[in-house]
Parts: structure tokens; sequence; C-alpha cells
């Protein structure tokens, strides 16, 4: 089914902040499926001026992903510049985005955020034979109603306060009276229209003769995993992308391989396609859901949400694999504690790692003169290790300062002594750090 969202908002900039934020207007889409019609865009004065904003003030531009990852990321907005206003002044805009995507609709909707609302209302229209499941935060009003064949939901809130932005405050899904509504029945009609599509079809020539070079000599089917996860990580590129965006269809295998880099979906896919090569069958494709999701995790046993998909991993005996990532350790996806979906579950799942300790240090202090020289070591496991794992990247007489930058931080103290990685390429053993620094006794 296609779908159109339509929306029409009045804001009043209440104050300079007000002015930076809404100068600029930004509407995100993807024009694979989607085009934006601008229906109404102006400012009124403090006097009751209307101001029209200028054709030329009026851009079309790529999202950075999409420069970054022009092979996976298509999103384009609309930048609509405002050219006066301040405290006082209001700017009205009014748009509708029509989606040809042929997938079932599902979304969130906050009716608290980071602006105050004195009203805002939300309706979604549809045929009867149809059938939107929603779950909504029951502070808001809501009404249905029924006419012609077709359904109208409606929530609505007035006089909303603002939530203040603070540093490590709840995500919106906690806090912003959410909306949350689906047109897919189940998990069940999710997994066999959508999730099915990631499994590999046939293995073709290269991803035998791949699978092979990578496992030959090796006997257990744990050594064969490994290697194939360590080949991905240190010899191809995953590349950012939305894969709720995407169409859950992989790129041929060949394609793949030949160019060495791929989306999360496609590393996944050729990582199942040289398992299954390799005789393991215990292996299977997962879908990570964002850290927020959890703040729902009830919700969404019944609501299939597209906007809390976040990659693609491996699910292999209870681990999770984030396949193509050269600095993130074996058996770690991002978290110790994840809520993932599993193509043989009805309803997502959550993947608990044993606890370990994400690090251990030793410190060994000395005298020397007024100084005291402080050596240091560390073992990093999880988040930390994958995080030291990243200063690879830097050429190594970089690292000395980016590492007392963002790890030290101590303006006191001067790094003397390293800092040594060991067990940068070793997937499989935990990252060990040492550095020593001088520092003023007092």
């Amino acid at each position: 089914h296609t779908f159109e969202h339509k929306v029409f908002y009045l804001k009043k900039i209440l104050d300079y902040s007000g002015k930076i934020r809404y100068s600029d207007v930004e509407i995100e889409y993807n024009p694979d499926y989607e085009t934006v019609e601008l229906i109404s865009y102006f400012s009124v004065s403090p006097e009751n001026v209307r101001i029209p904003v200028p054709e030329n003030q009026v851009y079309d531009l790529n999202t950075d992903d999409a420069v970054w990852s022009p092979e996976y990321v298509h999103n384009r907005k609309k930048i609509i510049n405002y050219p006066q206003i301040g405290p006082g002044y209001y700017i009205v805009l009014e748009y509708k985005i029509k989606s040809t995507r042929k997938i079932p609709l599902s979304g969130i909707e906050h009716f608290q955020e980071s602006n105050p609302y004195l009203e805002k209302i939300m309706n979604i229209n549809y045929p009867k034979k149809l059938n939107c499941r929603f779950e909504a935060h029951s502070s808001l009003s809501f009404s249905k109603k029924e006419k012609d064949g077709r359904i109208q939901l409606s929530w609505s809130i007035k006089n909303s306060p603002l939530i203040k932005e603070e540093p490590w405050s709840p995500d919106y899904l906690y806090s912003g009276k959410p909306v949350l509504f689906s047109f897919f029945k189940d998990w069940k009609e999710f997994n066999k229209d959508q999730f099915s599509k990631v499994f590999p079809k046939s293995g073709s020539k290269e991803v035998k003769e791949l699978s092979d070079k990578i496992s030959s000599g090796l006997k257990t089917e744990k050594e064969k995993v490994f290697a194939i996860y360590d080949h991905l990580a240190k010899n191809f590129t995953a590349k950012n992308s939305y894969i709720a965006a995407m169409d859950f269809t992989p790129e041929d295998m060949t394609k793949t391989i030949e160019r060495k880099f791929g989306s999360s979906r496609d590393l996944t896919a050729l990582f199942l396609a040289l398992t299954e090569a390799a005789g393991i069958k215990n292996c299977e494709p997962a879908i990570k859901l964002s850290p927020e999701a959890r703040l729902i995790k009830e919700k969404l046993k019944n609501l299939v949400l597209y906007d809390v998909f976040d990659e693609f991993v491996i699910h292999y005996n209870g681990i999770l694999l984030d396949i193509g990532n050269v600095h993130q350790p074996y058996g770690y996806a991002g978290g110790f504690n994840s809520l993932v979906l599993l193509p043989g579950r009805s309803v997502p799942v959550e993947i608990i790692l044993p606890e370990k300790n994400i690090i251990s240090r030793k410190y060994e202090y000395d005298i020397s003169g007024s100084d005291i020289i402080m050596s240091m070591g560390s073992v990093n496991t999880g988040m930390y290790d994958s995080w030291m794992r990243s200063f690879e990247s830097f050429p190594e007489n970089e690292r000395g300062m980016r590492f007392f930058q963002w790890v030290i931080r101590d303006n006191t103290a001067e790094l003397i002594e390293g800092p040594v990685f060991t067990n940068f390429g070793k997937l499989n053993e935990d990252m060990t750090v040492s550095y020593k620094i001088k520092k003023l006794r007092l």
C-alpha cells in the first residue's frame, strides 16, 4: 500500500535559541520511494505581516550519510531558510510526503519534546479493510471514527510543556508521551515477508572458493566461524546504512566479494553463505534493535516498528557477531545485553552475555626526586576493548597524543612512555594497554 504523510505546523519563536533552531527547517526523505510537496511556507512578524520565503531560499541537498555512504544511504533533505525571524515571529509550514514503499507502515510520534506545544494533533486515516495496531500514552486524548469505509484514529494534546535537554536525560520513548503504531499483523508475518530475504538462497562458485580458502586446515566449527569472522573484519568494510529504509534483499554475493564492502545486511548475508559453504548450519541472521527499544520492550511484543531497527548481526550459539568491523572483538556486538529479532521467534528476545569486567587496571607508583612516576596497565573487554582497538586507525606517531587527550585527560601529567597496545588484530583476545606518566609531587 502507498501512503501520504501530511504535516502542518505553526510555531512561535520565543527567544534567540528558537531563531537558531528554526531559521532553517529540514525535511528528510528517501527519493527512492518518497516525494515531498511543499504546500505553504512563510513567516509572520509580531505586527502580523506575512513574509514569504524567496524561492532561492529553498534547497534540496544530500544528507551527510548520503555523502559518506552513497551506495546505501540515498536520503535527501529539503531545507527551507526563513530569512526574517526572531523572538515574537511565527513560522508556518505545510507539506506532504507521498511514499510508494510496498511494506506496511509503522512509526513513532512524540507529543512532548524539546519545544512546548499549545496543541498537537495526529490523525491516521486508512481503509477499513486494514488493521492498525497501536499503543499510546495514557495522557493523550483519543478518538476513533468510521466514515465511507475508512477509519480515522486521532490523538491530541494541549499545553504540553517542553522537555529540557540535559545530559543523560531519558529517551523520548520514555518521556515523550509517544504514539506507537504499525500496520504489520505481527512478527510472524514480518519474518515471513521480510526477514526471510536475508537467508542465502544458493552458494555461488566465488562464495565456495572463499569459504574453502578461509577454513582450509581448520577442523572445529568454532575455529571456522572465528576464521570467517576474522577474515571479513580485516578485509571488508561495513558501510553506513539505514536498514529501516532498505529492502532486506542483499546484494549479489559475488559483487560484495569483489568490492570488499557492504551494508550490515550484505555482510551478514555473506557471512551466512560462507558458513553454510563450510558446513556450519547453526548461524542465523538477527536484527539488533536500538538501545532505546528496551524502554518499550513489552509493547514490542505486539508491534512491528521499523524505527527501532539498528543493524543486522549474526546470532551464533547465544552470542552476537558484528560483521565487517575490525574494531569489534569476536563475540561483542555493541553491548552485553541486546534486544534482537530472530527469524524463528514471534517476539524480540534478549541476548545476555556473561558478565565480565569491562576494564581491569593495575597501577605501580615510584618516586623520582620531585616527581611521581605512575605505570598503568589495563585489560579491556567489550566496549573498552572496541574503543582501544579504534586507536589502530591513527598513525603510530599520533596515537600518544590522541590517547592523552581522550583517555588520560590530565593536564598536570606528562606521558613519558607508551601507550603500548597489545593484541591489535587479534579479535579473539582482550586488548591490553600499558603506559607511563609523570606528575609533580605536591
